[in-house]
């Protein structure tokens, strides 16, 4: 029978746990419970995931996607900001904007270069989603949306075919829905 040996705990000399600890302190203060021994220990620091980027992942790794690639471009995901912040400003919920715009035209006066079938007065780019900051959930709402998931998930040769992608959120507390969610997804040529 084998028998584990304890590991030992790596010890500092004390002058450099002592130097540690008080950059430490001079960084970031005591802390609420000092350590008893001379033991170094440093602060785990955690921020939030961004959820675009969390959104951007689940729409490159989910397994129903059929395009075989996806790159972010700067004009979709400045068309998508711009058209997530419309929505909250304005209180709507519609593809047409509220300067009477479609998706397809705020995607070219973003600076897209779109495909000259794509007419703007069309929406064969947008997918719109609303009500948390949860990329997964608004992802999966998306996705198990039948209007939304043939766009979002490339499951046709026309959208199949895209493969560039911007998305965007916007947060507006004392709105509707407050999370606005816009996600491009387009040919540039």
């Amino acid at each position: 029978m084998r028998v584990a040996k304890k590991k030992k705990r790596r010890r500092y000399p004390p002058a450099l746990a002592r130097e540690a600890e008080e950059r430490m302190n001079a960084i970031i203060g005591a802390g609420p419970t000092p350590p008893t021994t001379r033991d170094l220990y440093l602060p785990f620091v955690a921020t939030a995931p961004d959820p675009v980027a969390a959104f951007y992942a689940h729409l490159k790794s989910d397994q129903r996607q059929q395009r075989t690639s996806l790159t972010a471009c700067p004009c979709l995901e400045a068309a998508a900001a711009w058209k997530a912040q419309d929505l909250a400003t304005h209180g709507y919920w519609s593809h047409r904007a509220s300067t009477g715009e479609m998706p397809n035209g705020t995607a070219r006066r973003h600076g897209c270069r779109l495909p000259a079938t794509y007419t703007d007065d069309g929406n064969y780019v947008e997918c719109l989603v609303a009500g948390s900051a949860d990329a997964g959930v608004m992802f999966e709402a998306l996705a198990t949306s039948p209007s939304h998931r043939v766009h979002l998930l490339g499951l046709n040769e026309f959208f199949a075919q895209q493969h560039h992608m911007g998305v965007a959120l916007y947060e507006l507390p004392g709105s509707e829905f407050r999370w606005y969610w816009a996600v491009y997804i387009a040919v540039i040529e």
